[in-house]
């Protein structure tokens, strides 16, 4: 008798604090607001003064000749820094990643020739002769060099000064608007 006695005060209380907690839910959200809140905003227009390059050179090769197909595409890729040289890139902006492979199965489901990518990527400030080579793909093909895929990113080293300036002139904004 006394466990179904504390069972009934646990609930008893339980239904007590929810009620209590739903009343003051009910009265906070029928309160009065005497504030408002102002948002301000603001643009700017930039160039951007660094852009990323990536690439990805391909080359498909038979089963049997791998080693071919992976000394082929290490030359696309020193053509390919030879060009970004030629275009006053350094080295230590240029960044090779690995090699990777892909089987290509024939007709019965069998291995019979291998796809094989390596990505590299140019950060520079040197704008205009990644996007000569980016936007001309026929300079690199002329070379024999396939590109698989090409990116460009443009990117802004002064950004957080940029975002300060912003900020500021957003926050001038808001308190006009109020």
């Amino acid at each position: 008798l006394c466990m179904k006695g504390s069972y009934v005060v646990v609930i008893g209380l339980s239904v007590i604090i929810a009620f209590f907690v739903l009343g003051l839910f009910i009265y906070n959200s029928r309160a009065v607001v005497d504030n408002v809140n102002v948002v301000g905003a603001a643009t700017k227009r930039f160039e951007s003064d660094i852009v990323k390059w990536r690439v990805t050179l391909s080359r498909t090769s038979d089963i049997k000749d791998l080693a071919a197909g992976y000394k082929l595409l290490q030359n696309d890729v020193e053509t390919l820094r030879n060009l970004l040289r030629e275009k006053n890139i350094e080295d230590k902006d240029i960044t090779i990643q690995p090699i990777n492979s892909d089987r290509v199965y024939g007709p019965q489901g069998q291995t019979s020739t291998y796809n094989i990518q390596q990505g590299l990527y140019a950060i520079t400030s040197n704008i205009a002769a990644i996007e000569e080579l980016a936007l001309n793909p026929t300079t690199l093909l002329d070379k024999g060099v396939i590109l698989q895929n090409s990116n460009l990113e443009y990117l802004n080293s002064k950004l957080a000064d940029i975002k300060m300036a912003l900020l500021s002139e957003a926050t001038k904004d808001a308190l006009r608007r109020a």
